[in-house]
C-alpha cells in the first residue's frame, strides 16, 4: 500500500480520476462518494443523492468487468418498411424514463443515456437499444464508432440568454412553446448524432412538476402527445426520417386562438410592466 501514490489535482484535495473513476495512474483503484466531485463539479456528485447515482453506475460498471453483460433498459426492432411507426413505443418509452429518471435529473449536463441504433444490412430493419445512464466522457469512449446515436441529457438553459451572465431570479418569464430550446429551467434534451457528428438537438418543455408522462391540465385545446413527439422527432431525425410531429402544446387547429399576435402598442405596453419579457426576443440574443 506504501507504493499506491493515486495522482491529485494541483491543490492536492481530489485524486484525478477518468471517466469510470478509476484512478488516472492507479489502475483498479476506483473512488466513491466525494472524490466524485472532481469529475462534475456542477451537479450532485458532492452530495448523497449523486454518490447514489454515481455508485449505481459504476456498480454496474465493476459487474460487466467481471463477466456480468451490460443489459440495455429497453430494447425494439423497427422493421425497414413501418420504422416510423415504430418509433411510437421508442418515443413512450423515453418520455416514461425521463419522467421518473434519477441518475440524469441529478447529474444534469454531466451524465447521459445513449441510445443506439444499429441497422441489419441483410433486412434492413433497426435494432434499438436505450443504455443506463453513465458519464457523457464514458459514453463517448464506450460507443466510440457507433454511427448512429441519440444521447439523453437533462440541461439548464440560463446560458441562451443574454450573454449567459444574468441573475437565475431574472428567470420569470413564459416559455417559449414555439422553441423549446428556449427552455430555461431543468428540462430532458435529445442529442442527436450521424455518422458521429451531432446534426441536432430537440429539447422538451420545462415543466413545473418535473414530469412530462403527464400533462396537469387537458382540455379540447390540448395536444396530448407534444412531449412523446419531441423523444419521437429526435429519433426521426437520427434515422434520417422527414417525419416531423407537432411539439406544441396545443392542437393545429387551435394556434390562432391560443397565440393571438401582440399589437406593437401591447409590446411596448408588455414591456414597460416587465422589461425582462425583452429577452424572449432572439434579436436580443448575445449568447445564442
Amino acid at each position: 500500500m506504501e507504493r499506491v501514490r493515486p495522482e491529485c489535482d494541483k491543490a492536492g484535495k481530489y485524486c484525478l480520476l477518468n471517466s469510470r473513476w478509476e484512478s488516472i495512474n492507479e489502475p483498479n483503484l476506483y473512488f466513491i462518494g466525494a472524490p466524485t466531485r472532481i469529475n462534475d463539479p456542477d451537479a450532485a456528485s458532492g452530495f448523497v443523492h449523486g454518490f447514489r447515482c454515481n455508485i449505481q453506475a459504476l456498480g454496474h460498471l465493476i459487474a460487466e468487468q467481471q463477466g456480468m453483460p451490460l443489459e440495455p433498459l429497453f430494447v425494439c426492432t423497427l422493421p425497414s418498411n413501418e420504422a416510423s411507426s415504430g418509433l411510437t413505443s421508442l418515443a413512450e418509452y423515453l418520455v416514461s424514463m425521463v419522467s421518473t429518471t434519477m441518475p440524469l435529473f441529478e447529474l444534469y449536463s454531466y451524465f447521459g443515456s445513449m441510445v443506439t441504433f444499429e441497422r441489419d444490412d441483410g433486412t434492413g430493419a433497426v435494432h434499438v437499444k436505450v443504455w443506463p445512464p453513465f458519464p457523457r466522457q464514458y459514453n463517448r469512449e464506450r460507443w466510440d464508432g457507433t454511427k448512429t446515436y441519440v444521447e439523453v441529457v437533462f440541461e439548464y438553459g440560463f446560458s441562451r440568454y443574454g450573454d449567459g451572465t444574468l441573475p437565475t431570479h431574472y428567470f420569470t418569464l413564459p416559455a417559449d412553446h414555439f422553441d423549446s430550446s428556449r427552455s430555461v429551467y431543468i428540462h430532458p434534451v435529445f442529442h442527436v448524432f450521424r455518422d458521429g457528428v451531432e446534426v441536432d438537438q430537440f429539447h422538451i418543455q420545462e415543466s413545473l412538476i418535473g414530469r412530462w408522462d403527464l400533462d396537469d391540465y387537458v382540455d379540447e385545446e390540448t395536444n396530448p402527445d407534444q412531449y412523446k413527439n419531441v423523444a419521437f422527432n429526435a429519433c426521426a431525425c437520427a434515422l434520417g426520417l422527414n417525419e416531423r410531429r407537432s411539439m406544441l402544446p396545443v392542437l393545429d387547429e387551435f394556434l390562432d386562438n391560443c397565440y393571438p399576435l401582440m399589437t406593437d402598442k401591447e409590446v411596448v405596453e408588455a414591456l414597460s410592466i416587465q422589461p425582462t419579457l425583452a429577452l424572449l426576443s432572439k434579436v436580443n440574443q448575445i449568447g445564442n
